[in-house]
């Protein structure tokens, strides 16, 4: 006979009263007061929505031609393409460079850029071109080849060796592109000597290094590009004394080595950095390694894998194209190096994927700032540019709604829930809301308080979430019950009602009170106001992001920094932040940490830090950073009885017109 739980009949109560607490109207509010002046964070890397970056064939002949005429009035005597004082990440750069004029001079024929061509060719050759073991490279695998390899770090080698690895495949996917575009530019002996110098790298690479020494991914994919790139420039140049099962070799690799480094999260797949999981800024990238395969090669494992990455980066992506958490950055997100796989999966998808939220700093390539202050092209991921310039795509300019367990969307509001149902990215108001941390735990929902503090309702070991579909006309609807353990390990259902509409977010959850030892009151935390736009900060296409660094009373008018130390603010309808609302039927209290702890966020002592920059300082992985996080600025609305069950209801919105 199967036992009942004897909260079976509670969730059944607490899911007709949630549905009951939805049909109301939500909570009105009052005009809010002015916040005060502040001076604003900014996320360097979050500046633009990718769709919105100028592209395609009207676009891309004059962004190229300036950056050549930029590189060329400021190359070295010598020849090179180098920023002026730029001394790590820079073995690749200027060859990346040479490959822009070649790309260039292959669509105008241009002869004025030759001399400079050759001149920067030369330069490489001569100078960035290393065959002696980097004695601060410990992951090689075999020492004394003679291989050569582009360096991290020139001036200082053995420092950089760890990052000679993707040097060298970001210099080998250049010396393709330099073969590929170059023709009528390159010199016989320079033909010759870089032809060789691809095979070498590739050598190097796969056998006089550890291979994939950094565990990150997109490296590994973009190695594999690099080597089918090659071969079939060989080939066609009549080198088949080099290409000879060249291409065999990049795809062994890609079969045995780099395909079985996948991990899955929520019904996808995806290459992570470090097995890490995704990475906010390598994630993307790799999409766009994944296309580029695809198109070299029309093998559709590349296709497939960046289909299915693409939609699980969609999956992460909240209505305003916002993403956090990441081994290696968990923030900062890339430009012009997403934009060309996004782009072309984004028909594939059938959604927005140019809402990325991505950097405005290189909507076409990297660059540098030389003495004279002219920002130019330093020729690092140019392949990138040079892909994307042959081979454009166009955004998908329609939107999905979605109401799946993991991912509630209307138009411009959304919901993103994690492998256990539980959310961590809530959109609406124009905002971004992220977790909320409370002795040392980070989340979005229910909570409890007694004397030892305030803690999260967490998914109880060994259970499985019911999630039903509850939409209705303009909103994406879900009810959710958990068991879930609260105070003493104690493990209660905890039943939870969803919904979504067009820039709004309404959260009702029950719980039976009976369950709940004397003493404990229960709140709903719902996370921290995050992310916004810059107002008056942007000139087109630019959409430049700032943090929320503080609430205002809906009713009272009055105002707190997340930056004053212990700081509270009770408000009988809610809170604004920015344009952002958050309001509940029974009144929303704000509360600061109490101490300007470096691992409390946002205290005095890290109001000034973005997400990523506040993570790092604690752990050089991110992830881990934010897991170390004791106690973040705490945004609750309490608990009302009704009948036997404790009852909350949060609605993010629109703040009303001050």
């Amino acid at each position: 006979m199967t036992r009942r739980s004897p909260y079976r009949f509670a969730v059944l109560a607490a899911a007709a009263a949630v549905a009951a607490v939805t049909i109301a109207p939500d909570a009105g509010a009052a005009s809010p007061a002015a916040a005060p002046v502040v001076k604003p964070v900014l996320p360097a890397d979050l500046s633009v929505h990718l769709g919105n970056i100028p592209d395609g064939p009207g676009v891309y002949p004059a962004a190229l031609k300036d950056a050549v005429q930029k590189a060329i009035a400021h190359q070295s005597a010598a020849g090179s393409f180098e920023i002026q004082g730029k001394t790590k990440d820079l073995g690749d750069n200027s060859l990346g460079v040479s490959s822009l004029l070649a790309l260039y001079y292959s669509q105008t024929h241009d002869a004025s850029v030759i001399p400079a061509f050759q001149k920067s060719i030369d330069w490489y050759l001569a100078n960035r071109v290393y065959t002696a073991d980097n004695p601060g490279d410990v992951t090689m695998a075999k020492l004394g080849t003679g291989f050569p390899y582009a360096a991290y770090e020139p001036y200082t080698l053995a420092d950089g060796g760890p990052g000679d690895w993707p040097t060298t495949v970001w210099a080998l996917l250049h010396t393709d592109n330099v073969l590929q575009y170059g023709d009528g530019m390159l010199r016989p002996d320079q033909q010759g000597a870089l032809e060789n110098l691809g095979v070498g790298y590739w050598k190097w690479l796969t056998q006089a290094s550890q291979y994939n020494p950094q565990d990150a991914d997109n490296q590994a994919i973009g190695s594999v590009d690099g080597a089918i790139q090659l071969s079939q420039q060989l080939t066609r140049l009549g080198r088949e004394d080099l290409a000879v099962g060249l291409e065999q070799q990049a795809m062994d690799t890609f079969t045995n080595k780099v395909r079985p480094l996948k991990e899955c999260d929520r019904g996808y797949c995806f290459y992570p950095e470090h097995s890490g999981g995704f990475d906010q800024n390598y994630g993307a990238i790799s999409i766009s390694f994944l296309w580029r395969g695809w198109q070299l090669t029309g093998d559709k494992r590349f296709y497939d894998d960046g289909l299915e990455m693409s939609k699980y980066l969609d999956l992460r992506l909240s209505a305003r194209g916002f993403d956090y958490g990441g081994p290696r950055h968990n923030e900062d997100h890339p430009g012009y190096e997403a934009l060309y796989g996004l782009q072309h999966y984004s028909g594939l998808v059938k959604d927005d994927l140019g809402r990325y939220l991505g950097t405005s700093t290189i909507p076409y390539y990297h660059v540098g700032t030389e003495p004279d202050h002219v920002v130019t092209p330093d020729g690092h991921v140019a392949f990138i540019t040079v892909w994307q310039m042959t081979d454009p795509g166009s955004w998908y300019q329609g939107s999905q709604n979605v109401n799946t367990a993991y991912k509630l969307r209307q138009g411009a509001g959304s919901l993103v829930l994690d492998q256990n149902q539980v959310p961590y990215l809530v959109t609406a108001g124009n905002a971004d809301v992220i977790d909320a941390a409370t002795s040392g735990q980070q989340s979005i929902g229910p909570a409890w308080t007694d004397a030892t503090g305030t803690h999260f309702f967490t998914p109880a070991p060994n259970t499985e979430p019911v999630s039903v579909p509850l939409p209705a006309v303009g909103f994406q609807g879900r009810m959710v019950v958990q068991q879930m353990a609260g105070p003493n390990g104690v493990v209660v259902p905890v039943t939870t009602l969803y919904r979504v509409g067009d820039g709004t977010v309404r959260i009702t959850a029950a719980v039976p009170a009976a369950a709940l030892p004397s003493g404990v009151s229960v709140s709903y935390i719902a996370g921290l106001p995050y992310l916004t736009d810059l107002p008056g900060g942007s000139t087109a296409p630019n959409s430049v992001q700032q943090k929320i660094l503080g609430v205002t009373g809906l009713t009272s008018g009055t105002a707190l920094s997340f930056g004053a130390d212990g700081g509270t603010l009770s408000d009988p309808a809610g809170i604004s932040a920015g344009p952002l609302s958050i309001s509940s039927p029974y009144g929303i209290t704000v509360s600061n940490p109490g101490d300007p702890a470096t691992d409390d966020y946002s205290s005095s002592a890290t109001l000034g830090k973005v997400l990523e920059a506040y993570s790092t300082a604690l752990d050089q992985d991110p992830n881990v950073g934010w897991a170390k996080t004791r106690q973040t600025n705490l945004v609750q609305a309490p608990a009302h009885q009704r009948g036997p069950l404790l009852t909350m209801d949060v609605t993010f919105g629109s703040a009303p017109a001050s």
